[in-house]
């Protein structure tokens, strides 16, 4: 379904190549601009396409692979410059390795005049093979470099690649990242959501919750919080672990379900592997465990602070940008089991500690988190005053 733009306003043309990572990232941080900009989203197809378009959305599916796959991926950029040159938009906003360099491409070639892109987050290239390594720094320097204006939701990212020379400072701008606070404040009722919620989780009044919310891949972290888990068995026998952990479409690295059983844990954790609404989740919760190699910003910190939850994460950038390691945090190293779980004992241990943790995080998510900050800064990047004019 193809809606007709508005007469007089921009039209923005969003590709992005995941239908879940528009509904539940991309979308609530452009909805406000709904108001002033007509939009038209390029998606592959999946659940969420129906949701969307039942929001007002106006999305069109386009098969957009996550991997390589040179044939599809040339049928996919003739079809991204047909949909550009039928919409005409003014302004085109990229999302995600190959919807950036395939978007940009369709972008350039129809001669859009303003293309953004937005990077929340880097890979780690070291971690991959030598030619994967130097085939994606190859694709970032080429939609870096197609785009006029790159967009980034962490200060450390934009830092790294206007030092390594991947793109001009003059293209780099922070944005930051957010989240809607509104959404994760305490609602009426807290306290009985709580409850119940970990009665339907089976957990007893008494045991400690740690919560884990992120995709079910190696780079967050799980395996550490598993080894954690069966470290602290004996010592905090009423903890308990529970992973929102679902699969994203298409993306490769995703662990075994077994997981827990295989490390010997399952007794103690507790794995949803589908997306679900995790505010009843955090509110549940009495520690959020974040433990991922790599981060832009992590929503799942933005979110956990919101709702009031000590945290223990890793010692990486995007945490580091919200996280103070102090009043609201413990930091812990990267791929440290042994140094997790010391982190997550320490607010096990101390009930007054974890209490005023959750005051700092409210105020450190007030200061740093607010989603209609980020939108005032992309808002500024789409030129709507000078368009208007």
């Amino acid at each position: 379904m193809t809606t007709s733009p508005t007469p007089g306003r921009p039209r923005c043309l969003v590709i992005a190549p995941v239908s879940e990572s528009v509904r539940y990232i991309i979308a609530p941080e452009l909805a406000t601009l709904r108001r002033e900009v007509d939009f038209r989203i390029l998606c592959s197809d999946g659940d969420d396409v129906a949701a969307l378009r039942l929001e007002g959305w106006d999305v069109v599916t386009v098969r957009i692979e996550r991997k390589l796959t040179p044939w599809q991926d040339l049928a996919t950029l003739l079809r991204l410059i047909r949909e550009v040159r039928r919409y005409r938009p003014q302004i085109l906003h990229t999302y995600m390795p190959k919807g950036g360099l395939l978007g940009q491409l369709a972008g350039m070639w129809a001669g859009i005049p303003l293309r953004l892109h937005s990077c929340r987050g880097l890979l780690n290239y070291e971690e991959m093979p030598a030619w994967q390594g130097a085939l994606l720094r190859l694709t970032d320097r080429v939609t870096f470099g197609l785009a006029t204006r790159v967009l980034f939701v962490s200060r450390a990212d934009r830092a790294a690649v206007v030092e390594a020379s991947v793109v001009a400072p003059s293209k780099a701008v922070w944005t930051g990242n957010g989240i809607d606070l509104d959404r994760f404040r305490a609602p009426g009722g807290a306290d009985e959501m709580r409850r119940e919620t970990r009665r339907r989780l089976g957990f007893e009044d008494d045991q400690q919750v740690l919560l884990t919310v992120g995709r079910f891949v190696a780079d967050k972290g799980y395996r550490e919080i598993a080894e954690a888990a069966s470290m602290l068995r004996g010592t905090h026998p009423r903890a308990r672990w529970l992973w929102l952990a679902p699969a994203v479409t298409g993306e490769g690295g995703v662990l075994p379900l077994d997981l827990p059983v295989s490390m010997g844990v399952d007794d103690v954790v507790t794995v949803l592997d589908r997306k679900q609404d995790p505010l009843p989740l955090y509110l549940a919760a009495d520690i959020l465990v974040h433990a991922s190699y790599r981060e832009g910003i992590p929503r799942a910190v933005m979110e956990g602070s919101a709702c009031g939850l000590p945290i223990v994460a890793t010692d990486i950038p995007g945490c580091r940008e919200i996280l103070d390691g102090g009043g609201n945090s413990v930091l812990v190293a990267s791929r440290d089991a042994n140094a997790l779980a010391a982190g997550v004992a320490q607010l096990l241990d101390d009930p007054v500690r974890r209490a005023a943790m959750g005051s700092a995080s409210r105020s450190v998510a007030a200061e740093r988190c607010d989603v209609r900050q980020v939108v005032v800064r992309v808002r500024g990047e789409y030129g709507l005053v000078e368009m208007r004019q």
